[in-house]
């Protein structure tokens, strides 16, 4: 039904040489093939990505119409290809590098996985994806590739992406961040911001700026802590100073005198409520005392 409709779809390794040919081009899409599961059912040399693609090759390379310009689709991380924070690595130890070379037989390579676009020959590209997928990429243009193929040659042409909010990297203090005129620019972007300070409220204070700040990193000195222990710190301070401690530490500034009058209001109600449930569990006790002390009599 897909197919009927235009749509494509190459899941298995039975499927690799049936090429979907459209306008005089034959284009072999290749799922991604776990190297565990799919080295020895391709008769691959070596269990790993290279020799799988190796091995796929060669069956789709003898498969093919040899009159007709072909094109492979492949999932796969190509030497010389060049990575950012957000693609999930498929490989340990290297094992998923598969060389450029092995796309040689085709009049073009059409590859997927990495994000950012790339060209690592004239017949072997990346598109990249249409939008950015980490602050890695930020300050790098999108765009999709127009392919023209056919018995005259190979003509290859970007076409940007729109980009409907950039990604801006800023550093700086948090008051360098909320204050410089330059950085107006960026109101409207995806921002990842590094303070070189610890600051309280820090992100919700880079919000009112930047309102699609999505995250935050801390590159400051790190701070020693009070070492000493928690019965240490609060001996001799009474509830009230430790709850504008509280309010200084998450705030950044004392409790003013209103702030402090709801403090003490709560810090009294509390008491009032601890030394009314202390009465209450006093009475029962001595209640359940007495009646001991009636069963025993009797």
């Amino acid at each position: 039904m897909l197919a009927a409709a235009g749509v494509h779809v190459r899941t298995t390794a039975d499927s690799l040489t049936e090429p979907v040919r459209i306008d005089g081009v034959e284009i072999f899409p290749v799922p991604y093939l776990e190297p565990a599961f799919a080295a020895d059912r391709l008769g691959a040399g070596e269990r790993s990505h290279a020799g799988v693609l190796r091995a796929v090759t060669e069956r789709i390379a003898d498969a093919r119409s040899g009159d007709l310009p072909s094109v492979v689709m492949a999932h796969v991380f190509a030497a010389g290809a060049t990575t950012t924070d957000s693609e999930r690595d498929v490989s340990v130890g290297g094992l998923g590098v598969v060389p450029a070379e092995v796309f040689d037989a085709f009049d073009y390579a059409a590859l997927g996985h990495l994000h950012r676009p790339q060209q690592l020959s004239e017949r072997v590209r990346y598109s990249g994806s249409p939008v950015a997928m980490s602050f890695s990429e930020a300050g790098r243009s999108k765009s999709s590739l127009l392919v023209d193929l056919d018995e005259h040659g190979l003509a290859v042409r970007e076409l940007p992406a729109p980009v409907l909010r950039p990604l801006a990297r800023l550093r700086g203090s948090l008051e360098q961040l909320l204050d410089d005129p330059a950085l107006a620019d960026h109101a409207d972007s995806w921002v990842e911001a590094t303070l070189t300070e610890h600051a309280p409220r820090a992100m919700e204070r880079l919000r009112t700026r930047f309102p699609h700040c999505l995250r935050l990193e801390i590159d400051a000195p790190s701070r020693q802590g009070d070492l000493r222990s928690y019965a240490d710190r609060v001996r001799g301070r009474t509830d009230l100073q430790l709850c504008c401690d509280f309010v200084e530490h998450v705030l950044g500034r004392d409790a003013d005198e209103s702030e402090q009058e709801l403090l003490r209001e709560a810090i009294d109600g509390a008491a009032v409520q601890r030394r009314g449930a202390d009465r209450e569990t006093s009475g029962a006790e001595r209640a359940d005392d007495a009646g001991r002390g009636t069963t025993g009599a009797a």
